[in-house]
């Protein structure tokens, strides 16, 4: 009898346990969802409103790194948008913008997720937006298989994109490299034996960065610089990714609101391929790294 009423209690306190492990996952689950549909409403509420009310496809967004950081209160945190582009010739049913590159051909730019292996050849591009304000620097690296990288370049802003004029609020887009450029587009193509990607770093300062020197071309900076960036400003980040966004073609809002600083994306208009949210220090600069790896070694 008493080893009856042991397994008894032994298999109801197991099946306790069972169900609130399934109503704990149920909950995490359901306190994901609410956290990507949060993150979704409060980047996109930042825009400008519609001209008109409309009713669109609320954008959902997958955790791309669940473990990266414990997550922070929304107001001590920074999101950063940025959207990653390859570059294909145009079809005549493509009904999306399009891209007139150097030597008069038109191309279509579809989304990849940020962070997809890139084939030596590709054509790409960025855009980018921050929903608080601020000035935008961009930094390239060359990233090697030896774990070493090359000297950091100041790649946006210059003043022959926008005559040097880098703010940045929510719905302006800024295009990486700037649709005027020629090329306005990144060939992947390593520019030397061992190179495995690219690592940009995007930073947004509250305030222009009276040490950074503005040229009508990309600057070499000093490493320890960028080092000591990385060092102050550098944050826990989670990444969230756009359900259902890759091979989206470029809109024509994306495309005017790139084009022209003066031009912000609304509400309605396309949300970024992957958001950053960051955790940030109030009035602080904010940055983060993006790599952009190769898909095969160029050893």
């Amino acid at each position: 009898m008493t080893r009856r009423y042991i397994s008894m209690t032994a298999a109801a306190v197991t099946g306790a346990l069972a169900a609130m492990a399934s109503i704990a996952i149920a909950g995490s689950q359901q306190s994901d969802e609410t956290t990507r549909q949060i993150i979704a409403e409060e980047f996109l509420k930042k825009r400008p409103a519609p001209a008109k009310t409309s009713t669109v496809t609320k954008p959902a967004y997958r955790i791309v790194n669940p473990s990266a950081s414990p997550k922070a209160p929304a107001a001590a945190t920074m999101d950063l948008g940025v959207t990653l582009w390859r570059l294909r010739p145009s079809q005549s049913a493509d009904d999306g913008a399009r891209l007139l590159v150097q030597d008069a051909s038109e191309l279509t730019a579809e989304r990849l997720d940020t962070g997809a292996p890139l084939a030596i050849g590709d054509r790409v591009r960025l855009t980018i937006e921050s929903p608080t304000a601020g000035f935008l620097y961009v930094v390239d690296r060359e990233l090697y298989g030896d774990g070493t990288m090359s000297e950091p370049y100041l790649i946006f802003p210059t003043t022959r994109t926008r005559n040097g004029d880098n703010a940045v609020r929510a719905g302006r887009l800024v295009d990486i490299p700037d649709q005027q450029d020629r090329p306005n587009y990144f060939s992947v193509r390593p520019s030397r034996p061992g190179q495995v990607g690219e690592l940009i770093t995007i930073l947004v300062s509250p305030s222009a960065l009276d040490s950074v020197a503005i040229a009508d071309k990309p600057l070499v900076l000093a490493t320890d610089v960028v080092a000591t960036w990385e060092k102050s400003w550098m944050a826990p980040v989670q990444q969230f990714a756009l359900e259902g966004g890759v091979k989206k073609l470029w809109t024509r809002e994306e495309q005017a609101a790139g084009g022209d600083g003066t031009r912000l994306l609304k509400q309605d208009d396309p949300p970024p391929q992957t958001i950053f949210r960051l955790a940030a220090k109030k009035g602080a600069p904010v940055l983060v790294n993006v790599r952009l790896p190769y898909a095969t070694s160029t050893k």
